[in-house]
């Protein structure tokens, strides 16, 4: 379960929530954890952020090159009124994630809707519609 200070990144379904050009990492994009989904489960914490400067304990860190071009597509992009969507995965070996899962049913079932959110990206390349429903994600 994560919380604050934990060092983990978190994964679910996001969105980027602020910008934050005054970064100590260069440039910062803020997640929007915890999400409805993730405050169910109790878990705490708020400062997860995609940075340049590539280190970090516990926020997806990137180049700075990157980060720069990110930044700038995602400013613009907000300035016409979009969402920038963020879905972080656990991996790319799902049968593994499952197996390893296997003795906690309330993992398992959220990294299988994970899995289900990753896989309709793969076949559609555009990010599924997300909402929370009794404590499980749902995908359309």
């Amino acid at each position: 379960m994560q919380s604050v200070g934990d060092g983990q990144v978190p994964e679910g379904f996001y969105e980027v929530s602020a910008l934050n050009p005054w970064s100590r990492f260069l440039l910062s994009l803020k997640v929007s954890y915890p999400n409805a989904l993730d405050r169910g489960f109790g878990r705490t914490g708020g400062d997860i952020f995609i940075h340049g400067s590539c280190v970090t304990t516990g926020c997806i860190p990137i180049e700075d090159g990157p980060i720069q071009e990110l930044y700038v597509i995602v400013a613009d992009a907000r300035a016409r009124g979009a969402r920038i969507e963020v879905h972080i995965f656990p991996g790319r070996d799902w049968p593994r994630l499952l197996e390893s899962a296997a003795g906690d049913s309330r993992l398992r079932s959220f990294w299988e809707d994970l899995r289900e959110g990753f896989r309709l990206f793969e076949e559609r390349h555009e990010p599924p519609r997300v909402s929370v429903v009794r404590g499980r994600y749902r995908l359309n």
